[in-house]
Order: C-alpha cells, then structure tokens, then sequence
C-alpha cells in the first residue's frame, strides 16, 4: 500500500484490500494460535488474505 500511494496508483479498492488482508492475516494468526479449527478458519481466513492480495495486484497493474 505504501508503495503504491507513493507512484499514486492508490485508490479506494487498494485500501480496502489492504485493509481486508491485514485482518484476514491477524484473524489467521489468532485462530492458529488458539487453536480454533471449526469450520476451516484458519483456511478461510487465508484464503480471503490472499484474494484481497490478488485483487490488489490487479488493481495495481490495471493503473499502470
């Protein structure tokens, strides 16, 4: 996100998608140190991280 505020290519989207990956990745993070395994969180939680990751790349490379 720094990086692209920083050649301004940042926008809304980006900041949602960095805003969603860096919960994912603490929603991750807790789970796997809790040791909560219902319903697949620790899964799901990475795997909305790495979409907001992917849709911010394309963000990103659409801009340039």
């Amino acid at each position: 996100m720094l990086i692209a505020h920083a050649i301004g290519h940042s926008s809304a989207l980006t900041g949602i998608c960095a805003a969603v990956f860096f919960y994912a990745r603490l929603a991750h993070a807790l789970f796997h140190l809790s040791g909560f395994t219902l319903l697949m969180a620790r899964t799901v939680a990475f795997t909305i991280g790495w979409l907001a990751f992917i849709v911010f790349a394309v963000a990103l490379l659409r801009a340039g």
